[in-house]
């Protein structure tokens, strides 16, 4: 559910694109968005700590005219915003020195006399027709600067979150890179043969370049050239870049706004500024750009959003009565105009009533509302504070989303999970994350932590206290380390709880922990959890589930025997897991019977104990198969005869019995239902039906 959107004095970040598909990739990078604000022009969110505005230039309007028209209009409408992005697509310059391709982001940078824009296409003709460019742009504030530094050591040691925020796109496929096509750079001086392909082009003009050892964007940092024209030539286009002594690439609407608003440009390159260029890495280009503007902004500190007129009315009033009643205070006539002053604030700021007293306080009702003030601004704070942390609710257990996907069956093995309704009932529940691969921020370790220290704030007011001291301390924690995540967040908050916190452990269950992406996640949060160990005052117990792939045994490894205690799977008695798969048998059985009327002793013991047999201990089969006959509908009785059909012929000694059920459970559903609901036989039985 979105937020509330807060007041347009809150808003510290500015970030302009030009075309829809920047918009789309600009909204993505944000972690929140908010709602219930009247201006459909700006989309308003949170990015970190930063409360954003995100605007798009109108349709057709682009150029460096239109971006200042519309710099000035967004500071009109938040007097708050420190900092600008412009954000989107470029087309790259080429050259020996610098390897640019398609998909690299460019990043504007002080170098070679200028600020990191340059307009080439503004200046005076001298005599001779000599073109002098005259003035100059401002650099990007020093902030951003200092965040681009950042982002390049951190760069170089390896550690990034642009991945992460790409897989914020990962849901449109025309934003994933692979489906971009193919990154072909052609000699300058040859021109495109014509259509909206290069198919028709010559190959044998294509420049050869060393292929990549991966397909990671590569950033590259200096000066952007800016215009109101479209370069789309070749020899213009290197012209250009040696007349300006080197530029990494064109577009068209940064030079309108270095001089008024304080911004950094982020192009993503979509084509090389000649005449083959086309708009299919246009999707592409624009999400890598997003993904570094988000990854520069998670180290810039919080900017401090403007005093309401409300505020700034109430220090006054408190500074009049400060006045008024000091112990050396005025004479009687210099009071008396005090008071005046006091009585004139107050009527013409009636919404300053909340912070103070409309009559002259005594010393004691003055020292309560101090009182309350500090109690407000701490509890506000921390929400303030906690809200900078992201949080992956789909992930939690028992969350609203997934309360009506299907429970344990009664009868099965359901003590772990009773204990985990246990511990959640008595609030012993600390936190929970649920991985799930390929389900956005819950399919990575990005957000593990963070996600993990919202759920632990809600356990004791000084639990809380702690993780938002952390986040005051560390404004970037989001964009730390796994490790230093986990050490702020949680490992240390912890550490200084006494006696007086409720419990005296708290459970942490972390599910499917091989749905994490990248191995290097996996084995860093088991190394991590591992340190739990060194908690005093409160035990934290860790339920872990995972499958047995390599990652998972190796950090496991890793960690003493001591320390942790396996249960395997596969160690169960087959005689529990046999039960388990009949009495899910039983129950699906039952609701397709209900639903089609089916005889009620259908499908009958010997069925049911002759899928069980074929199962061999596999509950996806048995899941596959409940599933294949379910979808039937009317012929579910003759999908059951299908599965149970004795096909011994079809008998391969070279793999196991489980295996070759499985895997005519599957043929048999993707040789006759890929794509469709019923199979030709099928099909045909129904026009007969109607016919008849």
């Amino acid at each position: 559910m979105k937020r509330c959107c807060p007041r347009a004095e809150d808003f510290t970040v500015g970030w302009i694109c030009a075309l829809p598909v920047e918009l789309t990739a600009a909204t993505a990078m944000l972690d929140e968005e908010y709602d219930d604000h009247d201006d459909t022009q700006y989309t308003l969110g949170r990015i970190g700590r930063h409360n954003t505005v995100v605007m798009c230039l109108p349709a057709g309007q682009t150029g460096t005219s239109s971006a200042a028209a519309a710099a000035a209009e967004m500071r009109c409408k938040f007097p708050a915003l420190q900092i600008g992005l412009m954000v989107g697509i470029g087309g790259g310059v080429p050259n020996p020195e610098v390897d640019i391709r398609l998909g690299d982001v460019v990043i504007s940078q002080p170098q070679g006399g200028y600020g990191g824009v340059v307009q080439y296409d503004f200046g005076k003709t001298s005599s001779g027709g000599l073109h002098t460019r005259t003035g100059f742009l401002n650099a990007p504030p020093s902030v951003l600067l200092t965040a681009v530094s950042k982002l390049r050591s951190n760069l170089s040691a390896g550690r990034s979150n642009i991945p992460v925020h790409l897989s914020s796109l990962a849901h449109l496929p025309e934003f994933n890179r692979r489906n971009a096509g193919p990154d072909t750079l052609f000699h300058s001086l040859y021109n495109h043969v014509g259509g909206s392909t290069c198919d028709g082009c010559r190959k044998d003009m294509v420049v050869i370049r060393s292929p990549r050892r991966s397909e990671e964007t590569v950033i590259h940092y200096g000066t952007i050239a800016s215009g109101n024209q479209v370069i789309k030539d070749g020899p213009t286009r290197d012209k250009l870049s040696a007349d300006l002594g080197g530029v990494l690439c064109f577009e068209m609407e940064a030079a309108g706004l270095m001089n008024s608003f304080p911004c950094l440009v982020i192009r993503g390159i979509c084509d090389y500024a000649d005449s083959h260029k086309n708009k299919k890495w246009q999707p592409f280009a624009a999400a890598a750009a997003a993904a570094c503007g988000k990854e520069i902004l998670s180290f810039v500190p919080a900017a401090s959003p403007l005093r309401s007129p409300d505020v700034a009315a109430a220090e006054r009033i408190a500074s009049n009565d400060s006045e008024i009643n000091r112990s050396d205070g005025p004479n009687n006539a210099e009071r008396g105009k005090l008071v005046t002053t006091h009585n004139q604030v107050m009527s013409a700021t009636p919404n300053a009533a909340p912070l103070c007293a409309r009559s002259i306080p005594t010393m004691d009702q003055r020292q309560s509302f101090l009182d309350s003030l500090r109690f407000n601004q701490t509890r506000n704070g921390n929400r303030h504070l906690l809200e900078q942390l992201p949080l992956v609710s789909e992930a939690i257990f028992n969350f609203y989303g997934k309360q009506h996907e299907r429970t344990c069956l009664p009868g099965t093995r359901v003590n772990v999970l009773q204990e985990i309704i246990k511990y959640y009932d008595e609030g012993r529940l600390g936190a929970s994350f649920f991985f799930a691969r390929g389900g956005g921020d819950a399919g990575h370790g990005g957000k593990f932590f963070t996600s993990i220290a919202v759920q632990l704030a809600d356990k004791s007011p000084s639990l809380r206290h702690y993780i938002c001291d952390a986040i005051a301390e560390h404004s970037n924690i989001a964009s730390l380390s796994l490790r230093d995540q986990w050490r702020h967040l949680v490992l240390r908050p912890l550490l200084k709880l006494r006696g007086d916190f409720p419990c005296t452990s708290l459970l942490l269950v972390v599910d499917a922990l091989d749905e994490c992406e990248g191995d290097y996640s996996v084995q860093e949060i088991l190394r991590l959890l591992t340190e739990a160990r060194s908690l005093q005052t409160v035990r934290l117990r860790i339920l872990l589930t995972s499958r047995p792939e390599i990652p998972i045994r190796h950090g496991f490894h890793q960690i003493p025997d001591s320390e942790h205690q396996d249960f395997v799977l596969h160690d169960i008695s087959p005689a529990l897991v046999e039960q388990d798969i009949w009495i899910f048998l039983e129950h699906n059985f039952k609701i397709i019977r209900q639903e089609r009327g089916l005889a009620s002793d259908w499908p009958g013991e010997k069925a049911l104990r002759r899928l069980l047999e074929n199962a061999s201990g596999l509950f996806i089969w048995a899941a596959t198969a409940c599933r294949f006959i379910h979808e039937g509908g009317r012929f579910a009785e003759r999908r059951l005869s299908r599965i149970l059909k004795d096909d011994r012929s079809k008998d391969n000694t070279s793999i196991t019995a489980p295996e070759r059920q499985l895997n005519e459970i599957y043929i048999a559903v993707l040789a006759n239902f890929v794509g469709h609901d019923y199979d030709d036989e099928e099909k045909e039985i129904i026009v007969l039906s109607q016919a008849a």
